[in-house]
């Protein structure tokens, strides 16, 4: 006997998780005309996290990432995740301005400096970096770096940011599960990052599995 339990359903997207007799779930996904189908039975996948906004991910814990599907504004256009390359950064650099140049971040930013700063930090030797993008646009940048520490090394995230008509679409919990790919492949210590305490952002990194380290204090001297 097989049951169906409904996950989330719209009028472009349907998820689904069916219980056969050994109450092994099978997960499908549909997006416009396309269907992915996990086979959970494999006694390796042991865990499955679903998490979902306008877009979905299946995450299946174990490192198996398998049915990760967006339509983006309510169509079926795809996002890809790729690394970051030179000819990223005039694009990332126009999304830092329209994402920090307003009342909450009180930046002003002009494109000039934001390249300049961008620049600092892809000409890192240890540089890591990742985009979003959809119909070959740029919509979201991540700049990272390794950070060499006594017993393992880490990333660091500098700069992460995604076009405001793209927020709250997971597209920023894609870019960090790649720089967590990347921890894991390479066997690092993990991500760290610092960010401003009265914005939104530290609930989208609690959200993503980041704690506050309690034993540290950010410190500034002004001249």
């Amino acid at each position: 006997m097989v049951r169906r339990i409904p996950l989330y359903e719209s009028d472009r997207f349907w998820l689904v998780v069916l219980f056969g007799s050994g109450q092994l779930p099978i997960i499908l996904s549909s997006v416009g005309n396309s269907l992915d189908v996990a086979d959970m039975s494999r006694e390796d996948i042991f865990d499955a996290r679903i998490s979902f906004d306008d877009g979905v991910r299946l995450e299946i814990m174990n490192r198996w990432r398998i049915g990760t599907d967006f339509g983006l504004k309510g169509d079926n256009r795809k996002m890809i995740i790729r690394k970051l390359v030179k000819n990223d950064i005039s694009t990332c650099a126009d999304i830092l301005c329209t994402v920090y140049n307003n009342e909450l971040w009180m930046c002003r930013w002009d494109k000039e400096t934001a390249i300049e700063y961008l620049n600092d930090f892809f000409s890192n030797k240890k540089f890591v970096g990742f985009v979003a993008e959809e119909d070959n646009e740029v919509i979201a940048g991540l700049f990272a770096h390794e950070k060499v520490w006594w017993n393992n090394s880490e990333v660091y995230i500098e700069e992460m940011f995604v076009y405001p008509e793209y927020q709250r679409k997971g597209i920023g919990a894609e870019l960090l599960l790649e720089v967590e790919a990347y921890v894991k492949e390479k066997g690092l210590a993990g991500i760290t990052l610092s960010t401003n305490k009265y914005a939104p952002a530290p609930r989208f990194y609690e959200k993503n599995g980041f704690g506050n380290c309690e034993h540290v204090i950010f410190m500034a001297k002004e001249l």
